[in-house]
């Protein structure tokens, strides 16, 4: 997209992004000339940086191959994650954010406050300049920082991103992420989403080659097996929450989850499926 062709409303939103980022003058930092392509591509949708705001849909895909092969891995590296305030997404090739990992309830908290959940949609044309929408343009590694960012409400992040495609067709699948704030971001962030890719698509690789289908308990990740674990030892979505030091919200959403994964529409029902199964007895924490 050639800002030469923009009219005159998108060229006007191309120069107030330039006057936030600073390049209004000489001696204002360059912009990345892939930031300013894709600026000139959200503007031409019409988006507006200052009241953008992107659409959300509780309808997932919450067992597709992508997130079967990418949710261990996630959970497992969010671990590592601890306090810091960040985030790991994964998008389906929609833009469509279908999970959401954090490392503690307070970082969890924060990113519900940032409307950073499961549900959001994220391609340009809808948020404008963000790392899963360039990822998913390009089908390359995207990362953007700050007030990159089209819309104004996101200037105080940072964002890494890279597609997974799949190993047999090449076809893209989704986007894995890190999200954070803008002033924690680090250079090592896009190497550690990099790795994540990579696993997943091994992962995916591996599924290929086996070809069996899954009993049903094994499509829940580690993060949805302990809390219904929990659950189906009788305790509440408040009590688990405080046990596993997660935010109610989050439990909530795993437990719809589980729920859907399991086709249960009980905690009874629940409790049967997980005394079937070979996951342990007592409930990790």
């Amino acid at each position: 997209m050639d800002e030469l062709t923009l009219d005159r409303s998108a060229a006007g939103e191309i120069r107030q992004l330039l006057d936030r980022f600073g390049s209004g003058s000489r001696t204002g930092p360059a912009v990345r000339p892939e930031i300013r392509t894709s600026w000139a591509r959200s503007a031409a949708f019409g988006l507006r940086n200052r009241t953008v705001r992107a659409p959300h849909d509780d309808e997932v895909d919450a067992d597709g191959r992508l997130h079967r092969a990418a949710a261990d891995p996630m959970h497992d590296t969010s671990a590592d994650l601890g306090d810091l305030p960040a985030a790991l997404l994964l998008a389906d090739a929609q833009g469509q954010v279908i999970e959401r990992w954090t490392g503690s309830a307070a970082t969890a908290r924060l990113m519900d406050r940032l409307e950073v959940v499961a549900g959001l949609h994220c391609r340009e044309s809808e948020m404008g300049t963000n790392a899963i929408g360039s990822a998913l343009f390009a089908r390359a590694a995207a990362v953007v920082r700050g007030p990159e960012h089209y819309a104004e409400g996101l200037v105080d992040l940072a964002c890494a991103a890279e597609p997974v495609t799949d190993p047999q067709t090449g076809q893209v699948l989704g986007v894995v992420t890190l999200v954070s704030l803008l002033r924690v971001y680090t250079p090592v962030m896009p190497v550690l989403v990099g790795r994540l890719a990579h696993e997943t698509r091994q992962r995916l690789a591996g599924d290929s080659r086996e070809g069996r289908p899954r009993p049903a308990w094994a499509r829940l990740t580690a993060a949805e097996q302990i809390v219904a674990q929990h659950v189906a030892q009788g305790l509440t979505n408040r009590e688990t929450a405080a046990v596993l030091h997660l935010s109610p919200h989050t439990v909530d959403y795993h437990l719809r989850r589980i729920f859907q994964k399991l086709q249960v529409r009980s905690r009874v029902e629940l409790a049967r499926v997980l005394a079937h199964s070979p996951l342990t007895d007592r409930p990790r924490r």
